[in-house]
């Protein structure tokens, strides 16, 4: 560990209530999620498999769900029951039953997709993905209870755009969602009304490109971006203007990591989690105080998604030697307190 004057460095020497690492894909991670109850965490991979783990114990849950092409995006329902999983081969979407692997539906065709995201709306009604093929897809999804005990689902689309879209969150209230496109090196923000005819509103420009390029505040109106700059900006998705920013970069600051590329807002609303720059590290910040608290430590492999736990305590991080490493925000900061240094 060391400090500077606006710094503090956590290296990793003994980490065994800090961190837990999963071993076990053979490529690159760009999806991980918690489930709602934080038991489990799973991973999606280019190795074309899908991973469920105990997210306390490392343990694998199961392995054995093979997907048709590389995988890419996965999230589960708001209730745990379900885990929708896309690659970027085909436009296939697998639902899956999240405690056994079990496929219980499929969405979508066999030609080529490239799907980026996949997301469940907060109130599980919905199940929407963005993709530079095929734009956005929302479905409707419905359950039915089978005699034998399974899960029964049945979908249908209800809504879509054209376009080439990634980073597709719900807001809170499940009443619209945001997703970024592909503009090359800058990227625009759009807002869609789930419940409107009329089509996305673009709310922002100027964004930087990344992996996780949008979050939404717990009021559902406010959104959390970065910018060229690596400011993050909040915008106001009604007004479609800026509210407030806070530069990420410290001219102060050693280090090539400096600065934001993508975030990612805690569920209560109070910290964010960002991929430094370079790629390699990931730094946390207080939205409220907009002060960085503390980074983990800078590891080969870039960084390809972080997912918080539903009780804001612990952050999953994947990157794209295959490493999948749970931290332990709470133990990470107690150790900070002990060495004088509380974020």
């Amino acid at each position: 560990m060391t400090s500077g004057k606006h710094h503090a460095r956590l290296y990793q020497l003994k980490v065994d209530g800090e961190k837990l690492s999963l071993l076990g894909h053979t490529r690159a991670v760009p999806g991980v999620a918690f489930s709602p109850d934080g038991t489990q965490l799973a991973s999606v991979s280019p190795d074309k498999t899908v991973r469920a783990w105990d997210a306390v114990t490392g343990r694998k849950v199961w392995d054995d769900v093979a997907l048709p092409g590389r995988g890419q995006a996965l999230a589960y329902s708001p209730d745990g029951e379900l885990l929708a999983a896309a690659d970027l081969q085909t436009h296939w979407v697998w639902v899956l039953d999240a405690r056994t692997g079990k496929r219980l539906l499929e969405l979508g065709t066999n030609e080529y997709g490239a799907t980026h995201s996949v997301q469940f709306s907060p109130d599980g009604r919905c199940l929407a993905t963005a993709s530079s093929v095929h734009g956005i897809e929302v479905w409707a999804i419905e359950r039915r209870a089978l005699t034998n005990g399974g899960i029964g689902v049945i979908a249908s689309v209800v809504k879509s755009t054209p376009g080439r879209f990634h980073s597709l969150v719900f807001a809170p209230d499940s009443q619209k969602m945001a997703f970024v496109d592909f503009g090359g090196r800058t990227c625009r923000v759009y807002v869609w009304q789930l419940d409107g005819a009329g089509p996305p509103r673009i709310v922002g420009t100027n964004l930087l490109m990344s992996h996780q390029a949008v979050s939404f505040g717990k009021d559902s109106r406010h959104l959390l971006v970065v910018n060229r700059n690596q400011d993050v900006v909040t915008i106001d998705a009604e007004t479609e203007s800026e509210i407030s920013s806070f530069p990420t970069v410290d001219p102060e600051r050693e280090g090539t990591g400096n600065g934001l590329l993508s975030l990612c807002l805690s569920p209560d609303g109070t910290k964010l989690a960002g991929t430094s720059i370079d790629h390699l590290a990931v730094d946390i910040w207080d939205r409220n105080t907009r002060r960085l608290l503390y980074s983990l430590p800078a590891q080969k492999g870039s960084v390809w998604w972080l997912a918080w736990s539903a009780d804001s305590q612990r952050l999953a991080v994947s990157r794209a030697n295959s490493d999948i490493a749970v931290w332990n925000l709470k133990e990470v900061e107690q150790v900070l307190a002990k060495l004088g240094l509380n974020p």
